[in-house]
């Protein structure tokens, strides 16, 4: 056998390796109820699941799954196709608003979840996606980065939980800020009650099975905030 078959052959071996590691199939339906509350249990063993509220597909390979724990806390919890199976990959005990890049190319594909309890103390939730302004002076010149301020309401009062994509003046702000040497744009929440009052809450405890684009977002005060 010639060094030349011998390298095909090992290049072929090669490839075939690569496709299967990268290849998870076509995703199938997702887990029944009883299923989904055992895999949640199994993978945060203080959570306690007790009712799936919803299963919310976020793409293909993505899916948002609310629900409540026995004690009555609403949760969330975040599941990826991968390896020919729905896996959760975290599990948050509070179902404060997260933020998932899907994709690590794609910056549009981003996605605002939350779960908080029906007819609580949150009755509205604002998103405001945020640029600092910033001035600087280099080299006898100076520079200057005007602030941003976008906001979107959503109200709590026909679903406590859901999902939100950003909307497509969101993106177009993101995607040029993408162009920049740095950026220091960000996404926060900041929720009401019905009197329209400002509500301080607090983190909560998450299990993560690795870092794959989420991320619990900033809870904001008024005083960061340019109102009228």
């Amino acid at each position: 056998m010639t060094k030349k078959v011998i390298l095909t052959i090992i290049l072929l071996i090669a490839a075939a390796f690569l496709f299967f590691y990268n290849y998870d199939g076509k995703p199938r339906a997702f887990h029944n109820a009883t299923k989904t509350m055992s895999i949640i249990n199994e993978f945060h063993p203080n959570i306690f699941a007790y009712e799936i509220l919803d299963v919310i597909p976020l793409d293909k390979k993505h899916m948002y799954v609310p629900f409540v724990t026995k004690q009555g806390q609403y949760s969330a919890s975040f599941w990826k196709w991968d390896r020919f199976k729905w896996r959760v990959i975290r599990v948050d005990k509070a179902g404060n608003p997260t933020l998932w890049k899907l994709s690590k190319h794609d910056k549009a594909k981003q996605v605002l979840m939350w779960n908080v309890k029906p007819n609580g103390p949150i009755q509205e939730i604002d998103y405001y996606l945020i640029r600092d302004r910033h001035a600087s002076e280099s080299n006898g010149h100076r520079f200057y980065t005007p602030h941003i301020q976008m906001k979107l309401s959503v109200s709590m009062k026909e679903m406590s939980y859901g999902i939100l994509h950003y909307p497509e003046e969101w993106n177009n702000v993101i995607e040029l800020e993408g162009k920049r040497d740095y950026s220091n744009l960000y996404v926060g929440w900041l929720p009401h009650n019905k009197e329209q009052v400002y509500i301080p809450i607090y983190n909560s405890s998450s299990y993560s099975s690795s870092d794959l684009g989420l991320e619990e977002i900033r809870i904001l005060n008024k005083e960061e905030l340019e109102l009228p």
